[in-house]
């Protein structure tokens, strides 16, 4: 803005401090894009060529470039989140493949995007990107974390519960699907098992804003009468059906882990599944048919770091496009390596980002 007076020198305002330095994006732009892809599920070719109709020439090249520098910028808000997840009492994992060029030369290797979600006390999601799906990359991750874990029967978790690290919880929702795939090989078996596990799901209904010690005594009462019968059922039509079948499989997959199935009746801050932690890994499974591939390992880390923010603002139920907006904004202010007393809290109002609320509203001290 530029005001000129003949009295006088002409005044300039200065410039609105960019989150990337010398680059021309500005937080909305930056933000714009990185929601249209890792949200909204564009390929940076496409915004290409939406951008091109209304007259902007702006190269993919330019915004991946823009994507990667932004990466750098967000990735210690992303650490914190990390580390409030790893406060959590119960941590929530699962993992997609992406497939992914430059890890092997001539075509696509298959990496994979893993997911973590807190608990109710730490509702943020982190991703991390690693080129294999090797248990070391789960104990990197999880660090020194000692607490509950939920998720698949996935080995690498086993391990960390065999070391006396975590306390494993199984998901009901991967093995009521095994069941619901099987029951065309044994109809009124498999559906006498999903109607005993929808009435588990019904009792959850109503536990799911209770507090913790309530929801524990009430799955006591109510739940473990119906899993007590479920479980007797399972150990005794087993010798009916064939191990290698996929009723057979479906049943070892739930004995083989009875005490990971089982537990969660006294633990009120467990969940009955982690569909959670798979809600969140839809985006990275609807974008990989859009995008189709990651172009190196470099980019699915930087892709991780945006899944991340945009996944945890999801959470909260804030829109995407304006919390990285003004975040993108208050991390330039805070300059390379803010401490964790500059990012908590980062002082804005997100009143304008929900409708439904008439207070300020600051997601926990972190977003």
């Amino acid at each position: 803005l530029c005001v000129c007076s003949p009295e006088r020198e002409p005044v300039v305002a200065p410039a609105p401090q960019l989150p990337l330095g010398k680059a021309s994006a500005g937080a909305s732009v930056l933000a714009l894009i990185a929601v249209s892809k890792f949200a909204d599920h564009a390929p940076l070719y496409r915004q290409e060529g939406m951008l091109a109709r209304s007259g902007i020439d702006l190269s993919r090249s330019t915004m991946c470039g823009w994507l990667a520098a932004g990466a750098g910028l967000i990735r210690p808000l992303v650490q914190l989140m990390q580390r409030r997840i790893l406060g959590s009492k119960v941590i929530q994992t699962d993992d997609t493949p992406i497939p992914t060029l430059g890890l092997i030369i001539g075509k696509t290797k298959l990496a994979r995007m893993w997911s973590y979600v807190g608990d109710r006390v730490n509702p943020y999601v982190v991703y991390d990107f690693t080129v294999s799906r090797e248990g070391q990359w789960v104990r990197k991750w999880l660090g020194n974390f000692r607490g509950d874990l939920q998720s698949d029967a996935y080995a690498g978790y086993e391990v960390l519960e065999q070391l006396g690290h975590v306390r494993s919880f199984g998901c009901w929702a991967h093995a009521r699907r095994r069941f619901y795939k099987s029951r065309e090989l044994a109809k009124s078996f498999c559906d006498w098992v999903l109607e005993k596990i929808g009435k588990l799901y019904e009792i959850e209904t109503n536990l799911r804003e209770v507090p913790w010690e309530e929801r524990a005594r009430k799955r006591r009462e109510h739940a473990a009468p119906i899993l007590q019968e479920l479980i007797g059922r399972l150990k005794s039509d087993r010798p009916d059906h064939l191990p290698k079948s996929d009723v057979g499989q479906a049943i070892s997959y739930v004995l083989e882990r009875e005490e990971t199935f089982t537990r969660y009746i006294d633990a009120g801050h467990v969940e009955i599944d982690n569909n959670a932690c798979e809600r969140s890994l839809r985006a990275v499974a609807v974008g990989r048919k859009n995008w189709m591939f990651a172009g190196s390992q470099f980019g699915g880390e930087n892709a991780a770091a945006w899944f991340s923010l945009i996944g945890s603002a999801k959470l909260h139920e804030i829109e995407p496009w304006a919390y990285l907006t003004d975040v993108l904004r208050q991390l330039a202010k805070l300059g390379e390596s803010p401490s964790d007393e500059a990012l908590t809290p980062l002082p804005v109002s997100y009143t304008h980002l929900r409708a439904h609320e008439t207070d300020s509203y600051l997601v926990c001290r972190l977003l």
